[in-house]
């Protein structure tokens, strides 16, 4: 696959049928974007390209739309400098729009991807890092099923922030993660953050780092219904417990760092229990019987 030059690909996927796709450039002058089709045994079916003369085009993600046809997310431009590239196909893969969203998003090199996802009406969220003074700020822009903006969002805190991946949510909203107050050093936190259908924030987690497992223990697990915890470093703030579907099923408020909790009120099986200590979490799973 590819050809004289180079070509690579960077999003694979089973398509509706359950042929596989591939997607990504092919140097032809510049890089063009492409899309392979194969069947399941390998055996190439088509290819479908995307260009615009005289600059690169790479693919990063194809989605399949429930309305039929397809939804693709790009990047064009040149490697000092690339834009956001929406393309709306037919079933056919023949394109009906396509828009250019200009420097909305920092990408400075070949490979480098952007946050995006297709949403349910057939529309898209997409977002990156939008650079402000000398950091900048995680960024969420929602356009409609014709490429037009609906909002934008900017999510910042005090150095520089940025989304990598984003996820469509079955009740309208969006949850995004990425890197938090990266500075000169290159050091970062984790960021996650969620948002209703109108990129509102319901909740917003930088974590400093994730608490070594040894150091906070609850005993005994499985257990029957007692659950003890005990922290050997870090003072607790919280200790909340969630059923394995998410439901919040039991709240400990102000716990000491060494404490007892009776859970016969629950029902047997899998848990989830969440320790929060300053910017530190702990997730472990816990078994009742």
């Amino acid at each position: 696959m590819g050809s004289s030059a180079n070509a690579y690909a960077q999003f694979c996927m089973q398509n509706r049928d359950g042929n596989y796709l591939l997607a990504g450039g092919a140097l032809s002058g510049t890089f063009v974007g492409v899309i392979y089709e194969y069947d399941t045994a390998g055996n190439f079916l088509n290819i479908h390209t995307y260009d615009k003369p005289g600059i690169a085009e790479i693919i990063n993600t194809v989605h399949p739309l429930p309305q039929g046809g397809y939804l693709i997310s790009a990047k064009s431009g040149t490697i000092n400098g690339y834009d956001v590239w929406i393309i709306r196909t037919n079933d056919q893969w023949d394109t009906l729009w396509t828009k250019t969203f200009n420097d909305p998003i920092y990408m400075y090199d070949t490979e480098a991807k952007f946050a995006f996802d297709a949403v349910g009406d057939s529309g898209c969220v997409f977002g990156g890092l939008d650079p402000v003074n000398n950091g900048g700020q995680a960024v969420l822009y929602r356009a409609d099923s014709t490429g037009a903006i609906q909002w934008t969002r900017s999510f910042g805190n005090q150095f520089q922030d940025q989304m990598d991946a984003i996820i469509s949510l079955a009740d309208g909203g969006f949850i995004f993660s990425g890197q938090a107050d990266l500075v000169s050093n290159n050091s970062a936190d984790i960021y996650l953050v969620r948002t209703d259908e109108n990129g509102m924030v319901q909740g917003t987690t930088a974590l400093e780092s994730i608490v070594a497992q040894d150091d906070v223990l609850i005993y005994p697990n499985p257990t029957n219904g007692m659950l003890n915890w005990q922290s050997n470093i870090y003072s607790i703030n919280e200790i909340n417990i969630y059923s394995v579907g998410g439901t919040l099923v039991k709240i400990i408020s102000n716990p000491s760092n060494t404490g007892c909790v009776n859970l016969k009120d629950l029902s047997e099986g899998i848990y989830i229990v969440k320790i929060i200590s300053d910017n530190k979490l702990l997730l472990k799973k816990l078994v009742l019987y």
